[in-house]
């Protein structure tokens, strides 16, 4: 599964969402063949609003954070919901070297939407 360089990717998305919120699903990931160290990593995403998103990737290994600066496609701000997105790691420029078959990558998007607050509830700002 994994050659020189990378390992194989498992991927989660999951998380508590607000009605509106954005919904990541189907997130799936296969390292491209041929000695490569590209990552294609797919998903889902869906909002009820249609609003364009702001789309992450959050890598680590054995929970420590991995660098992911080489990412391309459908990823960063303006998505626009749909199937299929795609979403290319260059492992090769990020993490050189390494091998692991325990590299976690989180997708989360991100309208940019306040949820409205619950009936009965008020909203604290954060701070100190």
């Amino acid at each position: 599964m994994a050659t020189a360089g990378m390992a194989a990717v498992l991927l989660l998305s999951a998380g508590v969402c607000f009605a509106g919120d954005p919904v990541v699903s189907n997130v799936r990931a296969q390292q491209r063949g041929g000695g490569s160290k590209l990552v294609d990593i797919y998903y889902d995403v869906a909002d009820s609003d249609g609003d364009r998103l702001t789309v992450a990737v959050s890598l680590t290994d054995n929970g420590t954070p991995l660098p992911s600066s080489s990412l391309s496609g459908a990823v960063g701000s303006g998505v626009a919901p749909g199937s299929g997105k795609q979403i290319v790691w260059d492992a090769g420029a990020d993490w050189p070297g390494n091998l692991s078959e325990n590299v976690r990558a989180t997708v989360t998007a991100d309208d940019g939407r306040t949820p409205d607050v619950p009936q009965g509830m008020v909203r604290i700002p954060g701070g100190t």
